[in-house]
């Protein structure tokens, strides 16, 4: 898992050293990669369901004034809303959330998420404005094991994930 991390961090760390040079007027760049864990109280969840942060560790950078992590700092998802879409009695394949991504407690990009299966692509706005993508990312969604079986959509469980995630963006 600690090589994984290191890639990972590599690559998030050459990211937001090129986004800036790559958008010559950008007012702000940068890159991160991290890993959190999440407890959703209901899963799968009907629309505008609300969890707990998803809370963990990060590295990367927002330049030239954001927080640098580097090695590793605090990383928090909020997650303001989040519903899953249920098919044949299964459990979902699809799910969309939205929040707000925090670095060592500083808000640094809202976010909306739309899952199938267990990847998410992710798309980044400037803090506050819905309306101005800025950014994307790519995550990977693993429940974890537990002595019942994933909800459906006839049984709502809990459920504790791990989330594993990179994003980039630029604010011009």
């Amino acid at each position: 898992m600690k090589k994984l991390f290191a890639t990972v961090a590599v690559i998030a760390i050459a990211g937001a050293m090129l986004v800036p040079a790559s958008t010559a007027s950008a007012q702000q760049a940068g890159a991160a990669a991290g890993v959190c864990e999440v407890f959703l109280g209901e899963w799968p969840a009907p629309p505008n369901s609300s969890a707990g942060p998803c809370e963990g560790d990060a590295v990367g950078a927002v330049l030239p004034d954001g927080p640098l992590c580097v090695p590793l700092c605090d990383f928090s998802a909020s997650v303001d809303s989040y519903t899953e879409d249920c098919f044949l009695g299964e459990p979902p394949l699809l799910g969309e959330a939205r929040g707000t991504l925090s670095l060592n407690g500083t808000p640094v990009a809202d976010y909306d998420w739309l899952r199938v299966g267990v990847v998410a692509g992710l798309v980044l706005n400037e803090t506050g404005s819905s309306t101005t993508p800025s950014g994307a990312g790519v995550a990977g969604f693993v429940p974890h094991a537990h002595a019942m079986p994933l909800g459906t959509c006839e049984t709502h469980l809990p459920l504790r994930a791990t989330v594993v995630g990179l994003v980039a963006a630029a604010q011009l």
